[in-house]
């Protein structure tokens, strides 16, 4: 028994496990296991100490005895671990209840003294005898699920199933390749550059790691790094990866170049501590000094061996080279850290930067974020700057340098000097290139002023706002939405003849919106189909042809159609396809709006429209904003969900992961697929691994969906050509 808690530890837990196992099996009776593990106790330890530790999994042990049954079994099974053996299920929907209760009560902070500690719970769950029949099998699935959990971001539990077992094979397989990356020399060393902002000079080049994989065409850098320490391979790849970077600094000393070189430094860093005389020794092998050399170090790494961190991020800082604290402003732990640690910079995280045009409140952070580098004289970069806006706001703010998209992306070690950069940075540029990006950021104010008042757009119709109305009222019912939609015959039509589409299996059989509603489409996405179609069609305007206008609509209800598709698939709780359906058709709502009032600056695009550049960095060159920023904006203020605003605005966005990123990437995979179909302005046609794997999506699958999406193309084709016409 546990001396702290009085609960079973892992050995007599397993015992209990496998007698309520036994007894399931005898009487035919439901039954789950769950993991909880506790998240933040090092930031905890560090702020407060071991006894502050103690008081919260205390405290976690009585709350779980209180909530959970007397015929439950509560156990400690590892350190930062509660197991629960929860009996005699009715169904298996019960599990749902368990876990929203156990999250509400676990997210209470816990009173320590004077202080209120808070630490987060991460949840894993499996069914006897759905997931497994045995006790073993039980705690595979169960770890499985809590393994999920931790790696999202977006949730704090995960239900184990069959696609999260092929999610962690496929992981595995993944890293399994690792292992004969170096001796195949797919390994690369890509480039990308950091620049001073105000002359845009390049100051620094940051180092990437890029897998030439003929299966793995998308994996991140990082994600590289990550796979490799699950194969055990980090320390080879690691020091191939520093080995590569200091030799490609004495190339750039041999062209006369006064760079530095940046590497992001993987978050199983701290638990070598042979890295320092690593590191010492391929500086002397390669010539490098270490001053020219930047060790970003991710925040989640010193968070999770904090004291390790310390040792050897001292012994960095006597060696010479810079630390800087990666990813800074995501964690609430980040100001802890950089009052502890010896940090030289810090990097603002590419999401932050993201928002910064269309959130009030992260704009005041990055604000922050550049007064505090400045009154401690750190080094400060902003990642991920793929817009002018951005770029102006963050020179107003004085951010001292800036890297991402908008100046260059990563390239190949020996493409690297051959960059525009190079030749058009070297000053503040012409009066021509300056009078082009006044009137470029000019544009984009106006833009965005239009969109405020709303005084270049037509006013919502009555059929919209209704339909707005019911999305927000918890209990309208089918007849109120069937009287909505029949007031319009347009939507009418559409909506039954989407209901009649092969892939419901109602060729021909529905004729009205009730039987739509109730044999296809569901009250929520006949919803969500009949708003997406009031909105578009209330920004069509017959006095402006569009040539394009029978493509884009085309694309919408494709888009939608798959979207929806993929959301019925996804691993994910709380996924709704008729939402899915919503975000696909309204993703490029804000080109429509362009289309009103810009239809000069949106043949400009069309002009310097290049064939392997996304479709809003071409948007943001010409005018200085993005179709999806404006399509924010306009559903903003017309007080749409969020999750359909943020799926909007992030659709184009492979690396999101914040607030309702599934919709957005469910999008963003749709749009992908559509690409190799010739469909949509995707340029780009691969799907990225890693998003599958948050999503818990298989490309079996996904071929399986679009083969019964393309089936239907006469109907969808006939719906587009309806709502273009």
């Amino acid at each position: 028994v546990d001396e702290l808690t009085g609960l079973p530890e892992q050995r007599l837990f397993v015992e209990c496990l496998e007698y309520e196992v036994k007894r399931a099996r005898r009487y035919s009776l439901l039954m789950a296991l769950m993991f909880i593990h506790v998240d933040g106790l090092e930031a905890v330890s560090a702020q407060a100490g071991e006894e502050a530790v103690d008081a919260i999994l205390l405290a976690y042990s009585e709350r779980l005895k209180n909530i959970l049954r007397a015929s439950d079994t509560t156990g400690r099974y590892a350190e930062n671990e509660f197991s629960c053996i929860l009996n005699d299920l009715s169904v298996e929907s019960d599990v749902h209840i368990i876990i929203s209760k156990v999250e509400t009560t676990l997210s209470a902070p816990v009173n320590f003294r004077s202080q209120r500690l808070q630490a987060s719970a991460r949840i894993g769950l499996a069914l006897y005898p759905g997931d497994s029949d045995d006790a073993q099998g039980l705690i595979q699935c169960v770890n499985t699920a809590l393994g999920s959990a931790r790696q999202e971001t977006g949730s704090n539990s995960k239900i184990f199933n069959s696609r999260l077992r092929a999610q962690d094979l496929e992981r595995f397989k993944v890293a399994d390749a690792v292992r004969f990356a170096l001796e195949k020399n797919e390994l690369q060393l890509y480039l990308q550059p950091v620049l001073e902002l105000t002359q845009k000079n390049v100051i620094a080049a940051e180092a990437m790691l890029h897998w030439d994989h003929p299966d793995y065409t998308e994996i991140s850098s990082r994600d590289i790094l990550f796979l490799a320490e699950l194969a055990g391979l980090l320390q080879p790849v690691a020091e191939w990866f520093l080995r590569q970077a200091c030799l490609q600094h004495r190339r750039m000393q041999q062209e006369q170049m006064d760079l530095k070189i940046r590497l992001h430094m993987p978050s199983g860093i701290f638990r070598n501590s042979g890295c320092p005389a690593l590191l010492r020794t391929i500086l002397t092998e390669t010539g490098m000094a270490a001053e020219n050399l930047q060790l970003a170090v991710p925040v989640s790494a010193i968070i999770q061996s904090p004291e390790n961190a310390h040792a050897i991020l001292e012994q960095l800082d006597g060696i010479g080279v810079s630390i800087l604290l990666d990813d800074f402003g995501g964690n609430r732990s980040s100001m802890q850290i950089l009052r502890d640690y010896l940090i030289k910079g810090l990097i603002i995280e590419p999401h932050i930067i993201s928002r910064i045009n269309s959130h009030q409140d992260t704009s005041e952070i990055i604000k922050t974020i550049i007064g505090l580098c400045q009154a401690l004289r750190l080094d400060l970069v902003a990642k991920g700057v793929d817009s002018a806006a951005q770029e102006k706001l963050l020179g107003a703010w004085r951010c001292p340098a800036v890297q991402g998209g908008y100046y260059a992306r990563s390239v190949a070690a020996d493409d690297f000097f051959s960059l525009p950069l190079w030749v058009d940075t070297a000053g503040d540029g012409t009066d021509e290139e300056q009078i082009n990006r006044d009137e470029q950021q000019g544009t984009a104010q106006a833009i965005r002023d239009s969109l405020v008042t709303l005084n270049s757009l037509p006013p919502m119709s009555g059929t919209t706002r209704q339909l707005l109305n019911v999305r927000n009222h918890p209990d309208a019912d089918v007849g109120e939405l069937e009287a909505i939609i029949e007031q319009d015959p347009a939507i009418s039509a559409q909506i039954i003849r989407y209901a009649n589409a092969p892939f419901f299996g109602n060729q021909g059989q529905i004729n009205t919106i009730k039987e739509a509603v109730m044999t296809a489409l569901g009250f929520e996405g006949a919803l969500n189909m009949a708003l997406g179609i009031a909105v578009l069609g209330n920004l069509r305007d017959s006095s402006k042809p569009c040539p394009d206008l029978r493509l884009f609509w085309r694309h919408a209800v494709y888009a939608a159609a798959l979207s929806q598709a993929i959301a019925s698939e996804v691993g994910t709780r709380d996924v709704t396809p008729g939402t899915a359906w919503l975000a696909g058709l309204l993703q490029n709502i804000g080109y429509l709006v362009l289309r009103q009032n810009f239809q000069s600056e949106l043949k400009k695009i069309k002009r310097s429209q290049q064939p392997d550049l996304l479709i809003t960095d071409g948007e943001e060159r010409v005018l200085g904003i993005s179709h999806a920023e404006v399509g924010l904006h306009i559903l903003r203020a017309w007080h749409f969900p969020e999750e359909i605003v943020t799926a909007v605005f992030e659709h184009h966005n492979v690396a999101y992961v914040g607030n309702h990123a599934v919709y957005a990437n469910i999008v963003l995979i749709a749009n992908r697929m559509l690409a190799q179909q010739s469909i949509g302005d995707e340029t780009l046609g691969l799907v990225p691994p890693g998003i599958l794997q948050m999503l818990s999506l298989r490309e079996e699958k996904l071929e399986s969906i679009m083969e019964s999406i393309m089936g239907s193309r006469d109907g969808l084709d006939t719906m587009g050509n309806h709502l273009a016409a």
